[in-house]
């Protein structure tokens, strides 16, 4: 457990907490906690759960600090002991958090909806899979992460999950997806999985978005991420683990070794490294995408986005315009994930009567629209939504492709709306 001590007690925290002056890129989340000593200050989490044996390691950003403790078993301080701290994180899923506190983490639940769906049986959290962080502070709303992510994931992040039993890594959320890409070198290997030399076996590395991302949860799952193959030989790797030696399917490179990567053990308070924060979609070429697009989808048919101005918010770029009934309304959206689609936007509908009108027509409606949508319902929100994203053709910043591009989003839209309009019909007569 050298390894489990060495990231809890962390060298760079007692500097930065000696030092409050220090210009370094772990100051700001160390000292976000306002701890009164070093003895008082929660310990950097190294990971939770049965790190060497468990056969699924997921990553995330970093470890949020919770307003309620576990009275029986608070987070560790820099005053616990060695003993304390490995047992708490250890076997943290085991004794230290009681079933209701678990419960009460929406994070962990989520993830164990993963590990369930990988698995295909109800998954043990610490024993069926292990949860690490590329920054191991502890902050509220990932404060700090972005200015600590370089030097956090240049030290510990390759030696965890080479200590790591998993056979397969799940990165969870655009700065774990970005702090792995620098670890491992992937910035130019395009595609959801990864085949990556880590320690004595390959990993298979899968991309996701982060649970609590501002999409409908089943673009969160791994049977929209992956195809039905990759998903079902990713099943297999856990049946059968001796299979990832020689694991190489076609749609991924042959495994890339990691062992010409600089080894990350500095012990003392360096220059931090800079892992380039770019947005996967270049936000005017978005812009000016839709507003292109709703003139073109004009000329295929479809007016209602003619002359629509492109707006921005959680993460997207979209154009919106009437859906025929007051409340609702049809978007083109680009997300800063790279994904384009459609959607249906339901607003002022707190009750649900509008969502849950038309969700009782949900075999009518998809079997008209020829394929499946995403219905989120938004529970505790006057909002709702039904989307498609198209699933093989990312956006493009080359202007070229845009107007096969544009005219395929603009025949899917003309579809989804005769498939919806009975149904919005109904709801304007009733």
């Amino acid at each position: 457990m050298l390894l489990l001590l060495e990231i809890a007690r962390c060298p760079v925290v007692s500097q930065c907490l000696a030092n409050p002056g220090l210009a370094h890129g772990c100051s700001a989340i160390v000292r976000s906690q306002r701890s009164e000593s070093l003895a008082e200050h929660r310990v950097p989490e190294p990971w939770s759960g049965h790190l060497a044996t468990a056969p699924i390691l997921f990553i995330g950003s970093n470890p949020s600090i919770s307003a309620n403790e576990s009275p029986n078993a608070p987070d560790p301080r820099w005053r616990d002991s060695d003993e304390y701290i490995t047992d708490y994180f250890e076997n943290r899923f085991d004794r230290h958090i009681t079933a209701r506190e678990y419960a009460s983490v929406k994070f962990w639940q989520a993830v164990q909806d993963l590990a369930t769906e990988l698995l295909e049986n109800p998954a043990i959290p610490g024993r069926d899979f292990a949860l690490t962080e590329v920054v191991h502070c502890k902050s509220t709303a990932e404060g700090g992460v972005a200015q600590a992510m370089g030097e956090c994931a240049r030290r510990y992040l390759g030696r965890v999950i080479e200590a790591s039993g998993a056979h397969i890594v799940v990165v969870l959320g655009a700065k774990a997806r970005e702090a792995t890409q620098a670890t491992f070198d992937l910035h130019q290997m395009t595609g959801t999985l990864h085949l990556v030399d880590v320690g004595t076996r390959p990993r298979l590395v899968i991309f996701l978005p982060h649970p609590s991302a501002y999409i409908p949860a089943l673009e969160k799952t791994f049977r929209h991420q992956l195809s039905a193959a990759d998903l079902e030989t990713a099943r297999a790797l856990l049946r059968t683990p001796a299979q990832t030696a020689s694991f190489t399917p076609s749609v991924l490179p042959p495994p890339r070794s990691t062992s010409n990567l600089p080894t990350p053990m500095a012990t003392s308070v360096g220059a931090t490294p800079h892992i380039g924060s770019e947005l996967l979609v270049n936000r005017g070429t978005s812009r000016e995408f839709l507003a292109e697009l709703g003139n073109r989808a004009a000329r295929a048919g479809w007016t209602r986005h003619r002359d629509k101005v492109p707006d921005h918010k959680d993460a997207s770029w979209y154009i919106t315009a009437g859906a025929g009934k007051s409340r609702l309304f049809y978007s083109f959206k680009v997300w800063d994930t790279q994904r384009l689609g459609i959607e249906l936007w339901i607003s002022n509908d707190k009750e649900k009567s509008v969502y849950s009108a038309l969700r009782s027509n949900k075999a009518a409606i998809e079997a008209s629209f020829g394929d499946f949508l995403a219905w989120d319902r938004r529970d505790g929100e006057a909002t709702s939504t039904l989307q498609f994203s198209l699933p093989e053709i990312p956006f493009s910043p080359n202007r070229s492709e845009w107007p096969t591009v544009q005219d395929q989003l603009a025949a899917v839209m003309i579809r989804f709306d005769r498939a919806l309009q009975p149904y919005i019909q109904q709801l304007r007569r009733s």
